[in-house]
């Protein structure tokens, strides 16, 4: 009889405090229940902060089943770590060893119903643990449509296993000798609705079958249609209409032509309304073009919108498009003296960038000053002799 035996590899480490200072003096283990620290049973071991294991232990006092083994580690200060756990088996010494298969010695074969063991038809085998059959079978002698094949095979020592089955088809004899296709005579084609087989637009053909026809569609209307086809072979059988759908458009309309300017006005800011505007003189046509020097006396200093719109030979009016400008005049002038210099600063001119600076003791003979400074919209100069007008304007083009 086989003792049971457990191998066991162990690694244990103690961390002593911060540092690894602590050695394993004693190791211990047990099985299933814990009989409590130091009353395992001991192992050899050479200690040290790391101990390694490999020992066969005895386990014949175990009964049959599932079993745990626990091991456990003292350090040289008298504490105990944790048990470490596995769980194993010792087998049943009555249970069964698998014997090996019996030898395959006859295998039969039946359809449908089962005639009982040995009453089928037999297969041609070699007697062995595994057997492969690769043959026909007749099965001329079943009926149309669907049947089981079964299959068994009996060992050496008389035992059957059980039948394996397989479902197939028997068709019935006219579908392996079809009646071939007949000859095509006659294809037809109508569009949208059928007006009945035989009364649709004919195609004349002959075989092989070949088509390639242009078909008129002015009678149609513009938009969506189907167009069917079916033939008609020599035994006076009609198919089943093929069918495509296909678009017809509209007749061409050409684009009329756009109708011409026929009025043009201005305003300045505020919309007036349409045809309130100021009017611009045009000779009607598509496009126009007009050169005009504007003038808008009475407006306040600062940037405006110009709006220009248009009306067309049909009395429709356009969106209005606009400008923003400027009266080119500096606003807000502030004037301020520190530290013997000038500082003019104003608000600046849409779209201006240069600006020149004039001055005098007589508002009468003003004369530009190249003494100060730009910055933006501002200008700051030593004050030498002193002035009593100072003129700030804006310089759209020196050209």
């Amino acid at each position: 009889m086989r003792t049971p035996m457990i191998l066991i590899s162990l690694l244990l480490l103690i961390c002593g405090g911060a540092l690894f200072s602590a050695t394993i003096g004693s190791v211990e283990y047990f099985f299933d229940s814990d009989p409590g620290q130091g009353m395992g049973s001991p192992l050899s071991i050479t200690p040290g902060q790391q101990v390694s294991i490999d020992q066969l232990i005895s386990a014949s006092h175990l009964s049959p089943g599932f079993h745990s083994f626990h091991a456990r580690a003292k350090d040289n200060d008298g504490a105990w770590g944790l048990p470490s756990r596995s769980t194993f088996y010792i087998p049943f010494p009555t249970e069964p060893v698998q014997p090996p298969y019996g030898t395959i010695s006859q295998s039969e074969y039946f359809f449908d119903s089962d005639p009982g063991q040995g009453m089928g038809t037999p297969l041609s085998i070699t007697p062995g643990q595994q057997v492969s059959i690769d043959q026909l079978i007749s099965a001329s002698h079943l009926s149309s449509g669907f049947h089981s094949f079964h299959a068994r095979a009996k060992d050496n020592d008389g035992a059957w296993g059980l039948p394996s089955r397989r479902t197939f088809y028997v068709p019935l004899s006219t579908e392996y000798n079809p009646t071939p296709y007949a000859d095509i005579v006659n294809i037809e084609y109508f569009f949208n609705s059928d007006p009945g087989q035989g009364n649709a637009i004919q195609i004349w053909t002959r075989n092989p079958i070949s088509i390639d026809e242009l078909i008129a569609t002015s009678m149609l209307s513009p938009g969506f249609h189907s167009i069917h086809v079916r033939a008609k072979d020599s035994d006076g059988e009609w198919g089943m209409p093929s069918r495509r759908t296909f678009f017809i458009p509209p007749p061409w309309v050409p684009t009329p032509p756009n109708p011409l300017v026929a009025q043009l006005e201005y305003y300045v800011d505020d919309d007036p309304g349409f045809g309130q505007g100021v009017l611009i003189p045009v000779t009607p046509g598509s496009p126009v073009s007009v050169d005009l020097g504007l003038s808008f006396p009475g407006l306040e200093h600062g940037n405006h919108q110009l709006w220009v719109r248009a009306m067309n030979t049909d009395g429709l009016w356009s969106l209005p498009v606009s400008r923003t400008f400027s009266d080119g005049v500096p606003s807000n002038l502030n004037i301020a003296y520190a530290d013997e210099h000038i500082t003019i600063t104003w608000d600046g001119v849409y779209s201006v960038d240069t600006y020149k600076v004039y001055s005098n003791d007589d508002i009468n003979s003003l004369a530009e000053d190249s003494s100060g400074v730009f910055d933006g919209n501002s200008w700051t100069a030593p004050v030498v002799t002193p002035k009593k007008f100072y003129h700030v304007t804006s310089i759209y083009d020196e050209q």
